[in-house]
């Protein structure tokens, strides 16, 4: 079993107590209060040195792993001891609201996601802090595995599209004198797998 654990390299040296302290006494006297949104909730006043999730990535891993749950309710796998200490590491230091697992039911290969604190739940940063599986694929591997997956649904939703625009262009003349009689201008939506909400 192989476990990836996600520190940022330029983070890394905040897991060392006089680093961290150096941090925040700094980071607080130059009034950084949204950097110190995490720090302020961890015992050693550490921040998250976790890898934050761009938009790209995190749709990946939804495409990948659609499946999401609190990691206390997770069954699928047996969590490995490495990924259990950063999650520990997480919530001791309380730097996240929420910490999901996501996975999929036909190959696990779970991801370990850490929501950030925010007034509002759509709002908040993600931060990939593990993931562990069989074999580790690098991110451009995983990328395409995500188009591949994705491809199916892709097609269908634009062969949907297509139909509904032949429609109206085999009789452009009967669709306009039925807009000017009052019915309503059609909506048209691409419509694959939703892999914008968490």
């Amino acid at each position: 079993m192989a476990v990836e654990i996600f520190i940022e390299p330029e983070l890394q040296e905040l897991e060392q107590a006089d680093v961290a302290q150096e941090w925040f006494e700094i980071a607080s006297q130059l009034g950084l209060d949204e950097q110190l949104r995490h720090a302020d909730r961890s015992e050693e006043k550490k921040a998250p040195p976790y890898m934050h999730i761009d938009p790209k990535t995190a749709k990946i891993i939804k495409t990948l792993c659609p499946v999401q749950m609190e990691y206390k309710k997770y069954r699928a796998s047996t969590i490995p001891l490495d990924v259990l200490k950063e999650i520990q590491k997480a919530e001791t230091n309380g730097w996240y609201s929420r910490i999901h697992i996501c996975y999929d039911d036909k190959s696990p290969d779970p991801f370990v996601i850490g929501f950030t604190h925010s007034e509002h739940r759509w709002n908040a940063d993600m931060h990939l802090i593990a993931r562990w599986g069989a074999e580790l694929l690098p991110f451009e591997q995983l990328q395409a595995k995500a188009i591949q997956r994705m491809h199916s649904d892709v097609k269908q939703a634009a062969i949907r599209l297509k139909h509904e625009i032949d429609m109206i262009l085999e009789d452009v003349d009967g669709f306009a004198n039925q807009l000017l009689g009052g019915k309503d201008a059609p909506k048209f939506e691409f419509t694959p797998q939703d892999i914008s909400k968490w």
